[in-house]
């Protein structure tokens, strides 16, 4: 490790640290123990179960990305590659981005076929099943503040902020999977020798088949939304049996920018 990466792994571990320090300077740590032990294993358990389903369905989420890569891989195998990311994402400097490059890299290796261009699409797999995600966040937090405004959270500028990204993350979203918008530029880019022009080839391809079959990507949306009401059940059983009077559009909105927020190099989920 050379002398800048060594100083950019030390801000991020000490950034890391400080919040993680404030954050427990701040709680009545006696009183967070005990309303934790106050939880009855049932419940402990339901939320886990939740959890595990979550993590199912965005495979299948995976799986059904994937199909368009021309990669074959079984959900058994995703499945277990997600349960490693989440691993990953907390536990490796980068967060959820360092997480991505090790899940993408156990995708080429065990669904090698002797090609160069299997690398490239596990990337490919990978960038466009986090795309999927981040649209389905997006979709999600606009309906509810859009609906939700002024019930969810107060009619601030905060909530005007978030309210006018996820329209901009859903409108870029839906615009560049499912119309031709970008098609130019990813032609462009095919101009560039080697990964790039790899890249935009596969990218590009991959699009137009999701354009023919729109229904692939509008399940893999759906799962990817089914994901995410899973997660937030699992937060309201947990908030419930700790008596946190919050409500489950409330945990959703949370869940989306919590997860985008570990994509972030240096939040706690990822250092």
């Amino acid at each position: 490790m050379n002398t800048r990466r060594f100083f950019s792994l030390g801000i991020r571990i000490g950034i890391s640290v400080f919040l993680i320090w404030f954050l427990v300077a701040n709680v009545d740590t006696s009183s967070l123990v005990s309303a934790i032990r106050s939880v009855s294993p049932t419940t402990i358990l339901a939320a886990a179960l939740l959890l595990l389903l979550n993590v199912f369905l965005n495979s299948i989420r995976w799986k059904l990305i994937l199909q368009k890569t021309d990669i074959e891989s079984g959900v058994g195998k995703l499945f277990l590659l997600n349960l490693a990311n989440f691993f990953y994402g907390f536990a490796l400097p980068g967060g959820k981005m360092s997480a991505d490059v090790v899940r993408t890299y156990h995708l080429a290796r065990i669904t090698a076929d002797g090609t160069e261009h299997v690398p490239t699409r596990a990337i490919l797999g990978s960038v466009l099943d986090r795309a999927v995600g981040v649209l389905s966040f997006g979709l999600m937090a606009a309906v509810i503040l859009g609906f939700g405004w002024g019930s969810v959270m107060p009619v601030d500028s905060l909530s005007r902020t978030l309210l006018a990204l996820s329209l901009v993350v859903s409108g870029a979203g839906l615009i560049g999977f499912f119309t031709p918008f970008l098609d130019p530029l990813l032609r462009a880019l095919q101009g560039i020798p080697g990964f790039v022009k790899r890249s935009s080839q596969f990218v590009l391809e991959a699009l137009t088949a999701y354009r023919r079959e729109p229904g692939t990507l509008l399940l893999s949306l759906l799962v990817s939304i089914a994901a995410n009401v899973v997660a937030a059940l699992s937060l309201l059983i947990f908030s419930s049996a700790l008596s946190l009077p919050l409500s489950f559009p409330a945990l959703l909105l949370f869940y989306a920018i919590a997860i985008l927020t570990t994509y972030v190099p240096i939040t706690v989920g990822g250092i």
